[in-house]
């Protein structure tokens, strides 16, 4: 009969990178009481998780990791390591978010914009997926108000729909009073007090203004909870997302969040991010981009106009620069009505082919023979997949001269 030597290297082998990276948090959280620092688990491969992972639980267990791998220990040790099993797969079943809820989170995209959702979160402390408050709120708190015709009409709809409500209630009330009359009656007889309907719907708009203040402001321990993934941002980090959900699975064996409240935040994120992707995507222009000198300008402009750096801190990398555009424009296009979203986006647009039109385009002229050998190298006669490929391949020399160049500086200094 297998005893529960060999049940631990089954379930250390058997388990995937994520869930290796839970069990060694837990263990360390179990003992020290707080969350581990000083390791970069994200960046650590498997074999060296195992390997960390081995050394913890020998160390829980005051054995060798020699005794713990060959099951030299006697029945104490058995009956602790047993128990210690049990207590991590129950834990992780308890904690851990499925994978099935995460898998959409396989691009450079996707990984933006968890990172933004949850950092605009964090920042106007209304959760994006709250059912509580809507998100259009989240862009009310962000997005500077248009000055434009379209502004100017949802607004006086917004204040349509305020007036409705208030003379609704007027009529519920008077009503009370005078039961033998038609709804009709007693409307008109609320219109003709339009002054009264004038100060109501006044008092209506600056409590809805004050609501917003009073939500930021409030206390929400879940959102608390989120707060250090703000440190986690894409533009520096390339293990960004592993980081998040394995903030996510921390703070449910924390007892700071519930692992339904994770699933809750990362289904609901992924059905934002259809939205976006299905809207945004429509426009490959700008959502396509690749020149270095569009991305530089359109970046720069929505740090001026949005403060993009609130979100995103500053880069120079334009391919990076380009991820912090598409991830804000995703963001706009959920945290926005959708009429706004097409009127400021266009506004975007515009600026960006207009820009496109002042933008240098330099040709080089390529004899059959270099052409076809082009064909070969990137395996497709589509121009627009060359190019492509001729960006990648003049991207990667650059960096190599880059590193060539400062390797001859070096040697002359």
């Amino acid at each position: 009969m297998a005893g529960p030597s060999y049940r631990f290297t089954v379930i250390r082998d058997n388990a995937e990178s994520y869930e290796l990276r839970f069990y060694i948090s837990y263990l360390y959280y179990q003992t020290h009481k707080n969350l581990l620092n000083g390791y970069d688990l994200s960046v650590m491969q498997k074999r060296g998780l195992k390997q960390h992972f081995t050394e913890m639980v020998a160390e829980e267990l005051n054995i060798e990791t020699e005794a713990l791998e060959q099951g030299s220990f006697g029945p104490e040790v058995k009956k602790k390591l047993q128990a210690l099993l049990n207590d991590l797969i129950f834990t992780a079943k308890q904690c851990i978010v499925p994978s099935f809820y995460t898998s959409w989170i396989n691009s450079s995209r996707a990984d933006f914009f968890l990172y933004a959702a949850i950092k605009l979160s964090i920042k106007s402390n209304i959760l994006i997926t709250s059912e509580r408050f809507s998100k259009i709120y989240i862009g009310q708190i962000f997005w500077p108000e248009l000055n434009s015709h379209g502004q100017e009409e949802r607004n006086n709809q917004h204040l349509d729909r305020v007036r409705k409500t208030i003379i609704k209630r007027m009529v519920r009330e008077k009503r009370k009073a005078e039961l033998w009359k038609s709804n009709a009656e007693l409307e008109e007889l609320c219109l003709k007090d339009s002054p009264q309907i004038d100060k109501l719907v006044e008092k209506e708009l600056a409590e809805q203004r004050e609501l917003i203040g009073k939500i930021q402001k409030e206390s929400d321990s879940f959102l608390d909870a989120l707060r250090p993934i703000e440190n986690y941002d894409p533009v520096n980090d390339g293990y960004s997302s592993i980081k998040i959900l394995d903030h996510l699975n921390a703070i449910a064996f924390t007892q700071e969040a519930y692992r339904e409240q994770n699933i809750h935040l990362i289904k609901n994120i992924y059905q934002l991010y259809k939205i976006c992707y299905r809207n945004v995507s429509a426009y490959r222009t700008i959502v396509k981009n690749d020149s270095s000198e569009l991305i530089d300008r359109t970046y720069e402009r929505l740090i001026k106009q949005f403060d993009l750096t609130r979100f995103f801190p500053p880069v120079e990398n334009p391919a990076i620069r380009q991820l912090c555009i598409v991830s804000f424009l995703d963001i706009l296009c959920v945290t926005t009505e959708e009429d706004e979203f097409q009127e400021r986006f266009k506004l975007i647009r515009d600026k960006f082919s207009l820009d496109k039109s002042e933008c240098e385009d330099f040709t080089v002229a390529l004899t059959q023979k270099q052409w076809s050998m082009l064909i070969d190298i990137c395996k497709t006669t589509y121009p627009s997949k060359i190019k492509q490929e001729l960006n990648k391949m003049i991207r990667t020399r650059h960096k190599e001269w880059k590193v060539e160049n400062e390797a001859k500086s070096k040697v002359k200094s």
